[in-house]
C-alpha cells in the first residue's frame, strides 16, 4: 500500500519527521537505525515534498520516534521536547494527588480518633472531667503561670 497522503495535513510528512527527529535531539542516521529504515530513505522523505512513504515505512519511523503514525501526521501532536514536558508535568500532578491523598487520609484518622475519645469522654463524665482539667493545667504551664 503506498502513502496515507490522505491523513497528510497542512505539513508535510517529512518536514513532520523531521520536527520531531531534530526535537528528539537524533540525527538521521540514529532515527533510520532505530526505525529500521535505510538513512538514504530518511533523507528523501525529509527533503523532497512530493516523496510521501509507503505505510509501513510511515509506520517504521513513527515507531523510531515513539509515537504513533496518527500523532506524528496530527498538525496538534505535541513535539518530543513538549511531549516529554508534559510526561514530566503529569508525574507531578500524579505526585501531588497522592499526597494529598495521604494527607486526606491523615485528617480522617485523627478525625476518627478524636471522635471515638469524645464518645468515650461522653460515656464516662468523670474521666471527661479529668481529662479536661489535664488540658488546663497543660495550658497553664505553657502560658508561664
Amino acid at each position: 500500500m503506498r502513502g496515507c497522503h490522505a491523513v497528510y495535513q497542512t505539513m508535510r510528512f517529512g518536514e513532520r519527521v523531521r520536527r520531531e527527529r531534530e526535537a528528539r535531539g537524533l540525527s538521521q542516521s540514529a532515527l533510520s537505525e532505530a526505525a529500521r529504515v535505510k538513512q538514504g530513505t530518511l533523507s528523501r522523505i525529509e527533503t523532497r515534498p512530493s516523496k510521501d512513504p509507503a505505510l509501513s515505512i510511515a509506520v517504521k519511523i513513527a515507531r523510531g520516534l515513539g509515537m504513533s503514525l496518527e500523532a506524528l501526521c496530527d498538525d496538534d501532536a505535541l513535539t518530543g521536547t513538549a511531549a516529554g514536558d508534559a510526561v514530566a508535568y503529569g508525574q507531578q500532578v500524579e505526585a501531588a494527588l497522592s499526597a494529598l491523598k495521604r494527607t486526606n487520609l491523615e485528617i480522617i484518622a485523627a478525625l476518627s480518633s478524636t471522635l471515638e475519645s469524645a464518645l468515650l469522654l461522653a460515656s464516662n463524665p468523670a474521666l471527661a472531667r479529668d481529662g479536661f482539667q489535664r488540658a488546663q493545667e497543660r495550658l497553664q504551664g505553657l502560658g508561664g503561670e
